[in-house]
């Protein structure tokens, strides 16, 4: 698991992390690094009886997940990154996690 956050400042800070979001819903990614996004699920109508939410979740093709959202206090996007492996199976470690979690920072950064 990893995480970051990318801040927006200036006076227009919440209006650039929106603009941010939107970009990205518009237009996501079909590559992640090496790896292929393989689904994105929006969360901001509801998903699978969710209450709307200002979320995005990318899967990737090795089952990663990557989770981005608004702070809700603060001018910054959040980014989560979680990697999934079968026991047994080699671990890219926190290298690999590192490496996702500055690919996805990098889609919504101003």
């Amino acid at each position: 698991r990893g995480s970051t956050s990318v801040r927006f400042t200036g006076t227009h800070a919440g209006t650039d992390m929106a603009a941010s979001m939107a970009a990205l819903r518009a237009a996501p990614p079909s590559h992640l690094g090496e790896h292929r996004v393989v689904e994105v699920v929006d969360y901001q109508h509801g998903h699978d009886g969710l209450p709307p939410t200002d979320l995005l979740r990318l899967i990737l093709d090795d089952g990663a997940r990557i989770q981005l959202r608004p702070s809700g206090t603060e001018p910054k996007l959040k980014v989560y990154v979680e990697t999934i492996t079968s026991t047994g199976a080699r671990d890219g470690g926190p290298q690999e996690v590192d490496d996702l979690v500055k690919a996805a920072a990098a889609l919504v950064s101003p």
